[in-house]
């Protein structure tokens, strides 16, 4: 039996995630929760797009760590999270 060694010599990547605002309501609060702290916003705007580019700026804005540690942008309903750090993870919800 031949035994295998792996040295994990692979480039680090950075994590990439996606979150999409799929329906617009006036009074749904929308949010992403990061480590378990949450930014939120209403919806804004009257559109799911206004309502994303809305939610990006305040979690671009957010000196918490977990938050900083990440790069937010944003193309119509869809809000995209890239580490800054190739190869740190992290773990994001959206409700």
């Amino acid at each position: 039996m031949a035994t295998h060694l792996w040295r994990g010599t692979a480039d680090r990547v950075a994590q990439v995630s996606t979150v999409q605002i799929t329906g617009y309501d006036a009074t749904t609060t929308y949010k992403v929760t990061i480590g378990g702290v949450v930014i939120s916003t209403v919806g804004t705007g009257g559109t799911a797009a206004t309502t994303a580019s809305a939610l990006k700026v305040l979690l671009a804005a957010s000196t918490h760590p977990y938050f900083t540690a990440i790069a937010f942008t944003v193309n119509t309903d869809t809000i995209t999270m890239t580490a800054n750090e190739p190869g740190v993870p992290f773990v994001a919800t959206s409700s």
